[in-house]
């Protein structure tokens, strides 16, 4: 979460960094897809972006038996085992060319930007992969964020456990609850979530419990559990939308 100044962001400007794939030679590239067939989608005050991530990585073991035949090919040659220098020239070498022939790992990020609060939310807890992304929105948009707010799923249902009113309107919990109680794991379900023994467990000063697992309702239409990793699951239609 990014509290930030967008009064003088253009989003537009993403076009100069629309996602490329890597070349023959190339091992990362970054840049921004399109979201729902537009770069930049829009909806109200809301704005989803498409980050992505392309890797190609070379295994060390390939690379290892790689170099072991060019170094071998050098002394054939030469007669001579190849120095420091030159052989870490070779290894470099079979990187790129092996690089030329590695399959390339894809990864989409969402960012969701609420222009009405100022608020930019990153669907990612890699810092490597929001440094891109700031960077991105700061070079090309004109992004100036004011503050870096990280918190984890975990940390939000705990407190929405311990005070109820912290949920986002709309929400509520259901009747199932997993704690993370040091290395044991305590489930609560079929009860009322609000329950002291609950508080006890979340508010024990020397361990105190970590919500890992929840059952949410939406406006008692929908119900999910979120995980510890903010994965939606279980989703369950409750009433006819």
């Amino acid at each position: 979460l990014l509290k930030a100044d967008l009064t003088e962001m253009d989003l537009d400007k993403l076009a100069n960094q629309t996602f490329l794939p890597c070349g023959e030679f190339e091992s990362m590239t970054c840049g921004w897809s399109p979201t729902r067939g537009e770069l930049v989608y829009n909806s109200g005050v809301h704005t989803l972006l498409t980050f992505t991530v392309e890797k190609k990585t070379v295994p060390a073991s390939a690379v290892k038996l790689a170099l072991a035949e060019r170094v071998k090919e050098f002394f054939d040659k030469e007669g001579f085992m190849p120095g420091k220098l030159r052989k870490k020239e070779l290894k470099e070498e079979e990187i790129d060319q092996l690089q030329g022939r590695a399959f390339p790992n894809r990864k989409h990020t969402q960012v969701w930007i609420n222009r009405a609060n100022g608020r930019v939310i990153v669907d990612s807890v890699s810092n490597p992969v929001l440094d891109h992304i700031v960077q991105s929105l700061y070079t090309h948009a004109g992004l100036e964020v004011d503050e870096l707010i990280q918190v984890s799923p975990a940390t939000h249902m705990t407190n929405w456990m311990l005070n109820a009113s912290d949920f986002p309107v709309g929400f509520n919990s259901d009747d199932c609850v997993d704690l993370a109680v040091g290395p044991k794991a305590v489930r609560w379900a079929g009860g009322d979530l609000q329950d002291k023994a609950i508080a006890g467990y979340l508010e024990d000063a020397e361990e105190p419990a970590i919500v890992t697992n929840l059952a949410i309702t939406w406006n008692d239409k929908i119900s999910f559990f979120l995980n510890h990793k903010g994965h939606v699951k279980k989703i369950k239609p409750l009433a006819i939308l």
